[in-house]
């Protein structure tokens, strides 16, 4: 009996050494950083607050720079306008790791959001050209007659699939700045939100396996 007393208590010993090695990394670092129970609070506040507010929180009460953790892995909470300007934008290419997700849906598995390493700077190198600031500034016109034709359409339906309807929003601002305007117009694209018009929406939602209503 006793032998299987000691074995079940250098069991909790070695666990509870584990957790503290984990999360006693920002310890003696120079930052503000959370615990292990600042972080197990974090994690019961996801199921009982709303994200901003704790998000918010966590801001006032550690300042724009701090020190916690996802899951077992430690990471650093950036608040400071500057230095965000510098890990997303100028340095933006620096920073090819993701967090692990699979989604389980392969064309959303291959997503830029999701790959790292070589394959995110190849993806993105292709993204890249499409993406300048001319080009997004460009496309702010299109994309708001999108959201307008999706507001009237929304108006229109006393009840309608939120979700759906979303999703054919998504598919309009898609083509809107795939091609041209004046070839959008000929083909009656604000169909597609109206959901008179959906040959591109299902073609599209079959390859993600979704389907629509």
């Amino acid at each position: 009996m006793s032998a299987v007393v000691i074995f079940v208590v250098t069991i909790i010993a070695l666990q509870a050494w584990k957790i503290k090695k984990i999360y006693s990394h920002w310890e003696g670092k120079g930052i503000p950083h959370q615990g292990f129970w600042q972080y197990m609070r974090v994690v019961y506040e996801l199921y009982t607050k709303p994200l901003h507010v704790s998000v918010i929180e966590d801001y006032k009460h550690y300042g724009r720079l701090y020190g916690s953790y996802e899951d077992i892995r430690p990471c650093l909470v950036v608040g400071e306008p500057d230095l965000l300007r510098e890990v997303c934008t100028k340095d933006f290419s620096s920073f090819v790791d993701r967090t692990d997700v699979l989604l389980g849906v392969p064309v959303w598995d291959r997503s830029v959001f999701i790959l790292s390493g070589s394959e995110w700077k190849n993806v993105r190198a292709i993204y890249s050209g499409a993406f300048t600031t001319a080009r997004l500034k460009a496309m702010v016109q299109k994309l708001s007659q999108v959201a307008k034709r999706a507001t009237e359409a929304i108006l229109g339906h006393a009840d309608f699939n939120l979700f759906w309807r979303e999703c054919r929003m998504e598919d309009d601002a898609l083509l809107q700045n795939a091609a041209s305007f004046q070839a959008l117009q000929n083909v009656h694209l604000h169909q597609g939100i109206c959901g008179e018009n959906r040959s591109f929406y299902k073609a599209n939602h079959r390859r993600t396996d979704e389907e629509p209503d």
